[in-house]
């Protein structure tokens, strides 16, 4: 997560993903704890996803 901190420095904006990633899942009633990867689907798979992308097009430009 440093990389794309450096990108966005927005201290709020980290916080509130990092809490979302963190959370858990509740089933029927349950809070069961998350694992540690990306979630797939959920509502914040596109930011992250973009994020990775963009740091994924700079690894890759050309160097001139």
């Amino acid at each position: 997560m440093a990389r794309p901190r450096a990108h966005c420095p927005d201290a709020n904006r980290w916080r509130l993903i990092n809490r979302f990633l963190k959370a858990g899942v509740r089933t029927a009633g349950q809070l069961h704890p998350t694992t540690p990867a990306l979630p797939q689907g959920g509502a914040l798979s596109p930011v992250l996803a973009s994020a990775v992308r963009m740091l994924h097009d700079e690894a890759a430009a050309p160097v001139n």
